[in-house]
């Protein structure tokens, strides 16, 4: 005769059955949030990078290059382009701006243009094309990160933007 109840196997493999089930829930469960963690990082670094290209571009549109590097207009419409990683600019007031990489930042002669700590410039380079008769073209490479406060969802992503200038005709 049988009395109503489980017998310890029973209960064992049941425990082992549910122990299973909740070890393999909790890793797709945090795979689940580490993923968003990375693409809450990489959201952050988009817009913090547009929003500093942003103030860039607006400046270098309405400004004429006076040199990239050392290279000043003549050089560079003897070589057609020239690259380098420290910008000189002047606006229409004549005001001169220079942007370039400081340690980890981006900088102005005023400002360090970083939006956040968070965010780390690995790489900065500038791209200058002139020729006579057609308006200079400044291109902006910029390699950055956004370092995650828990250490482990860094992500790292190159952006390049392409600036015409308004007042570089000939």
């Amino acid at each position: 005769m049988r009395e109503n109840g489980f017998t310890l196997i029973e209960l064992m493999v049941a425990a082992g059955v549910i122990a299973l089930l909740a070890a393999t829930g909790t890793l797709v469960l945090g795979r689940t949030f580490r993923s968003n963690t990375s693409s809450d990082n990489l959201r952050v670094l988009d817009t913090q990078i547009n929003n500093l290209s942003s103030l860039m571009s607006s400046l270098i549109r309405e400004s004429r290059v006076v040199d990239l590097d050392g290279v000043d207009r003549q050089e560079c419409l003897d070589l057609l382009q020239t690259n380098g990683s420290s910008l000189t600019i002047e606006a229409l007031d004549g005001y001169l701006t220079t942007y370039e990489l400081n340690g980890a930042d981006l900088a102005s002669n005023s400002t360090i243009l970083n939006v956040s700590g968070s965010t780390i410039i690995n790489n900065l380079s500038f791209s200058w094309t002139c020729e006579d008769g057609a308006p200079d073209t400044v291109s902006i490479l910029i390699d950055a990160e956004s370092i995650s406060e828990d250490g482990g969802n860094n992500v790292a992503k190159t952006y390049e933007f392409s600036n015409y200038l308004r007042n570089t005709l000939n």
